[in-house]
């Protein structure tokens, strides 16, 4: 659902290849097909397991004249502190998807602190950090308009229900802030951990004050109706959407994970910065949020 909301988003004279491959590692074949066929000027990747598919297309493909540039969106220690166990193991893997790097052209990374950790790593090649550019006029559009009761506290959070968003943390913040405050969560989005998250709200007996609203097409609204926006991660590449909560004057609390939000908020001065595992110091913040807001200007000129 959400995929064809963003293709709809897509300019008409964008020429959209279906490979028909339901894996990443079986199109390694016809992407090199493509590249020898279309001879395009640049191929750009933008995940990192796409990243590695196609340093691999390069390296079987030989002599070729299209460019080959990766698009780093992530924070690629951390992605795999998490998701390996052993240290020696870790280290192996990030300096081997590092030097794969090295066979293309060269490597844009979402944020300053993307880029750090590819260069401290062993990233020898053309390397540059670009933010994001997310404002548009579209949002203050599609964000005009009421959706909750006058009068509630709403807290709120947005993004795929996966470990690196870790919105269980987020629940038990939320937890200590209600004993203290009234108030309200709504999560935007979907994803493989959601019956974990409506468990976890059932045994904290949060069903009243958290909504799982799911994937909506216009978070805008959502976004702007609330009073403080959350986020939780455990690492982000930028946070775009801590970017869309300025723009639309809204407070933001966030970890200071790697990397982005902290860059995004000029290290606590356009936003409320938190640990990344202190439920507590979470919790703190999200009050601080409330009875000490940022001048709204402020937000708006720092997210334009």
């Amino acid at each position: 659902k959400s995929t064809e909301v963003y293709l709809k988003e897509l300019d008409e004279r964008i020429n959209i290849v279906d490979l028909n491959k339901n894996r990443s590692l079986k199109s390694i074949l016809k992407v090199r097909k493509y590249i020898r066929n279309q001879k395009p000027d640049v191929i750009m990747s933008s995940v990192t397991h796409i990243n590695i598919i196609l340093v691999l297309v390069k390296l079987i493909s030989g002599k070729i004249s299209t460019k080959i540039v990766l698009n780093q969106v992530n924070h690629l220690s951390s992605i795999i502190e998490h998701y390996t166990s052993f240290l020696v193991f870790k280290k192996i893997t990030l300096r081997l998807i590092v030097f794969m790097y090295n066979f293309t052209d060269g490597v844009i990374s979402m944020s300053k602190g993307v880029e750090e950790d590819l260069l401290s790593n062993g990233l020898k090649i053309r390397s540059k950090h670009i933010y994001n550019p997310i404002f548009q006029d579209e949002m203050i559009q599609k964000s005009q308009g009421d959706v909750f009761e006058t009068g509630e506290i709403f807290f709120i959070a947005i993004g795929r229900m996966v470990p690196q968003k870790n919105f269980s943390l987020l629940l038990d913040a939320f937890y200590l802030v209600n004993k203290e405050v009234e108030s309200k969560l709504i999560i935007l989005g979907d994803g493989p951990l959601k019956a974990n998250l409506v468990r976890q709200i059932k045994n904290l007996n949060l069903e009243k004050n958290v909504i799982l609203k799911g994937f909506v097409e216009n978070p805008f609204l959502y976004l702007k109706n609330s009073n403080v926006f959350v986020l939780s991660s455990l690492w982000e590449g930028f946070g775009n959407v801590v970017v869309e909560s300025l723009a639309l004057g809204t407070q933001v609390v966030s970890t200071d994970c790697d990397s982005g939000p902290s860059e995004i908020l000029d290290g606590g001065k356009y936003g409320f910065l938190s640990p990344t595992f202190h439920k507590f110091e979470l919790a703190r913040l999200m009050i601080e949020a409330l009875n000490n807001p940022i001048d709204s200007d402020i937000l708006v000129r720092r997210g334009r």
